[in-house]
């Protein structure tokens, strides 16, 4: 009897654990902290999520340290854990950053994910 109670409690735990989003983060070092990163499209590939994001330009009125940042952004996603793939596009500094691949613009990322399926992202506080 305590076999088939502790199956059960597993098998319950596992399911309700399966509905759990999982949290995916891209992070960048840029040149100063008035860039930004936004997520835009998460696709799910040959059992891996690819993962692309924006570059956010910084306020050209504004005046930033000239310090090397970070900046990042998350979102959670209906989908299982495993690899992600980060890449990023409209950077406009030369060096690389190893957690990420730069792409020229947005339209590079269709070519690397075709044949896989669009996953829906949710924003943590901002989508329910």
């Amino acid at each position: 009897m305590k076999f088939i109670l502790s199956l059960v409690t597993l098998l319950f735990s596992g399911m309700l654990m399966a509905d759990e989003p999982t949290a995916v983060t891209v992070s960048l070092q840029t040149p100063h902290p008035g860039f930004g990163l936004e997520i835009e499209r998460v696709v799910q590939k040959d059992g891996e999520l690819h993962v692309l994001a924006k570059v956010i330009a910084p306020d050209p009125d504004m005046m930033y340290a000239m310090v090397i940042s970070e900046v990042s952004d998350t979102v959670h996603v209906d989908a299982p854990a495993g690899k992600i793939n980060a890449y990023v596009y409209n950077r406009t500094w030369s060096w690389d950053d190893d957690r990420v691949t730069a792409l020229d613009n947005a339209a590079d990322f269709n070519e690397k994910t075709d044949g896989g399926e669009a996953v829906k992202i949710k924003r943590p506080g901002k989508d329910k």
